[in-house]
C-alpha cells in the first residue's frame, strides 16, 4: 500500500488582484486567493494551491454577476443593480477542508458619465507662470443622477507634452519650460472612456 501524504490547505485570504479596484456595472475585476497550510504549527506550502471560485447562493449575487470558477474573474452584468452586493467565495480545490474558505463582498458601482477638473470648464485655458513651479489639480467623477452609489473616483492623469509640464497620478503638475500650451487630461479608469482636460498656457515670466 502506498500512502501519499499531502499538506492540505488550512486557510485562504481573498483580495482584489488590483488593490482598490471596484466592480463596475458591465465590467470585470480579478480576485486572488492566498492559500496556506499548517503542519503541526509549522507553515508549509500546500500540496494543491488551487481554489474553486463561486458566488454566494443568494439572488443579489447570482442575479447581478458571474464568476469564472477557475480564474476568479467577477463580471457585473450590464443590467446589474447599482448598489447590489456580490459575494465571491474561494474554496480549496484539494477537497480536504470545508472550513478553509474565504469570501469578499463587492458593491456594484455605476459607470462614469462625466469627469470634471476642479471648477474649470472642459477645455478651458488657464494661464500659469513658469516661476509658479507647480499646480495641484483634482478631478471628480460623476455617475447617473439617479444612481444610489457614486462611481469610482479613480482617474488617470496625463500630459500631452511632459517636456514642458508633467503630471503625476496625484494631479500634481510640474512646470519645466515656458512659452507653450500643454493639455492636461484626467480619464476615468472604469472603462467608460469619460475624460476632462484643461489647457495650461505656460508663460516664461
Amino acid at each position: 500500500i502506498t500512502l501519499n501524504l499531502v499538506d492540505a490547505v488550512t486557510s485562504i485570504k481573498v483580495t482584489r488582484k488590483v488593490a482598490g479596484q471596484e466592480l463596475i456595472q458591465g465590467r470585470s475585476i480579478s480576485l486572488v486567493a492566498l492559500v496556506e497550510a499548517d503542519n503541526e504549527g509549522i507553515p508549509v506550502m500546500p500540496t494543491n494551491r488551487s481554489v474553486i471560485w463561486s458566488l454566494a447562493d443568494d439572488e443579489e449575487s447570482t442575479d447581478n454577476a458571474t464568476i469564472n470558477p477557475r480564474s476568479g474573474v467577477v463580471t457585473a452584468k450590464k443590467n446589474a443593480k447599482i448598489g447590489a452586493t456580490v459575494t465571491a467565495i474561494a474554496t480549496p480545490a484539494d477537497g480536504f477542508s470545508d472550513t478553509a474558505v474565504d469570501k469578499i463582498e463587492l458593491t456594484i458601482l455605476p459607470l462614469a458619465e462625466k469627469v470634471t477638473i476642479d471648477d474649470y470648464e472642459n477645455g478651458e485655458t488657464l494661464t500659469v507662470h513658469l516661476s509658479d513651479k507647480t499646480l495641484v489639480l483634482s478631478a471628480a467623477v460623476e455617475g447617473p443622477a439617479d444612481a444610489t452609489e457614486d462611481p469610482s473616483q479613480d482617474v488617470k492623469w496625463s500630459s500631452n507634452n511632459s517636456s514642458y509640464a508633467s503630471v503625476d497620478q496625484n494631479g500634481l503638475v510640474t512646470f519645466k519650460r515656458g512659452n507653450r500650451k500643454v493639455k492636461i487630461t484626467a480619464t476615468a479608469t472604469d472603462g467608460s472612456g469619460k475624460k476632462a482636460y484643461i489647457i495650461l498656457d505656460i508663460k516664461d515670466n
